[in-house]
């Protein structure tokens, strides 16, 4: 999203607008704020704390992506329903 912006931003002034006024600040005031509220919730349960340790160890899994993925994919325990027989 930052970079859509950003991108938005170039291209104004290349059209030669002189001044934008673009979602871009807010935009990332935002992001900043959700994300630093996302990362309080994780620390604040056991049990988010938990799913980001084991999604950690599964390579070029960060801190970040972690987080991304614990707020945007439904809890695994409901995955059993769409598990592939054995």
């Amino acid at each position: 999203m930052l970079v859509a912006e950003s991108n938005r931003e170039s291209a104004r002034r290349q059209g030669g607008e002189k001044e934008y006024r673009g979602d871009y600040p807010r935009t990332e005031t935002g992001l900043a704020e959700i994300e630093g509220q996302l990362r309080e919730a994780i620390k604040n349960s056991p049990a988010q704390q938990a799913k980001a340790v084991i999604l950690q160890q599964v390579p070029r899994v960060g801190p970040q992506l972690a987080r991304c993925l614990i707020a945007e994919v439904p809890d695994s325990d409901t995955w059993a329903a769409v598990r592939s027989p054995r």
